[in-house]
């Protein structure tokens, strides 16, 4: 079960421009919010207003950033407008943002592991968006770099990276924190 937009109350006109697809999938990013990880299930919906309302109106991004997200409960919601099931570009992974869908799991995962549902959720949507696109979240594939400054490869690198990836991976931060990098094994075989 996905929470719609609407659900989760995204209020339209904040959002700037027109959605942008790739072609296809190719890869996907993991990510974490780095916000509390004290919170209710109820509270979820709040924070990704908050994460949104930032990513707009602050950031400039014209829409959160993520194409979906998941809480500790493992209430999954949608995030980039456009189609949960259709290549949207988001702006969660400076430099490598083409063709590759970006989930962000709610809390903050330096030292505290993500919960059992969530890393369980996370690797399930992972296996379901990537199947829709015949990606096998146990392979690789090589992804060009637009570069810019958020991200240590240059405009026009190719490098190779799990068909899932951490946001360190490829750029310049600690995204998803260590104990949610920890997770990226389990979150792929259970995509798998």
């Amino acid at each position: 079960n996905i929470i719609s937009r609407g659900q989760w109350g995204a209020d339209e006109h904040m959002r700037c421009g027109n959605t942008s697809y790739g072609n296809q999938i190719r890869a996907a990013v993991v990510h974490h919010t780095a916000g509390s990880n004290d919170y209710a299930p109820e509270d979820s919906a709040e924070i990704i207003r908050s994460i949104y309302a930032y990513h707009t109106r602050i950031l400039g991004w014209c829409d959160i950033a993520y194409n979906a997200m998941v809480d500790k409960y493992g209430q999954v919601f949608e995030g980039r407008a456009g189609g949960i099931t259709k290549d949207v570009l988001g702006s969660h992974t400076g430099g490598f943002n083409t063709d590759v869908w970006g989930v962000a799991m709610l809390g903050d995962f330096e030292d505290v592991p993500p919960t059992d549902i969530q890393i369980r959720t996370v690797g399930r949507l992972l296996g379901w968006r990537m199947g829709l696109d015949r990606v096998n979240p146990l392979g690789n594939v090589m992804l060009r770099s637009a570069g810019g400054d958020y991200t240590f490869f240059p405009a026009g690198a190719t490098p190779t990276l799990p068909t899932i990836f951490a946001h360190r991976d490829v750029g310049n931060t600690e995204c998803p924190g260590n104990a949610g990098y920890a997770a990226l094994g389990q979150i792929r075989d259970i995509a798998a």
